[in-house]
């Protein structure tokens, strides 16, 4: 089950391959991903972080110095709800990366269960954002 304060969704490798270090890098930059401090790409509007992605390899993190030596199953991308302020744009943001990196890398886009992304659970996603959304109003 997926912990409730966060959304991930995955771009998992071509069967029976991995992404190479240098292309994966170079794909997570030309989308305007920023490798930050902590070895994560951010992606960042002028305000704060929208999502991050990680590297399915522990400790998930893309080590600056070795870049070029790093090959990994695949990233998951990953949207902080506490911290998001706007949830929907960033999803929208994330789903429109992922599906630019599935272009440039192939691959499959997958939900939280690891299973090929649906419009069911497309659905199920904007289900929750609805929910979120809701609740932050009625706080307000």
């Amino acid at each position: 089950r997926e912990d409730e304060d966060f959304l991930v969704l995955f771009l998992m490798a071509p069967r029976s391959q991995i992404f190479e270090g240098p292309a994966l890098v170079k794909a997570l930059r030309q989308v305007g991903l920023e490798l930050d401090k902590n070895g994560v790409f951010i992606a960042k509007d002028s305000q704060s972080v929208l999502f991050y992605v990680a590297s399915l390899l522990k400790p998930g993190i893309f080590d600056r110095n070795n870049l070029k030596d790093h090959h990994t199953p695949g990233v998951n991308f990953i949207l902080d709800l506490r911290q998001a302020s706007q949830p929907k744009k960033a999803f929208r943001q994330m789903l429109q990366t992922i599906g630019q990196l599935s272009q440039v890398l192939g691959g499959d886009v997958l939900d939280y269960h690891r299973q090929r992304m649906t419009h069911a659970s497309l659905g199920e996603y904007m289900a929750r954002l609805d929910t979120l959304e809701l609740l932050r109003k009625q706080r307000a």
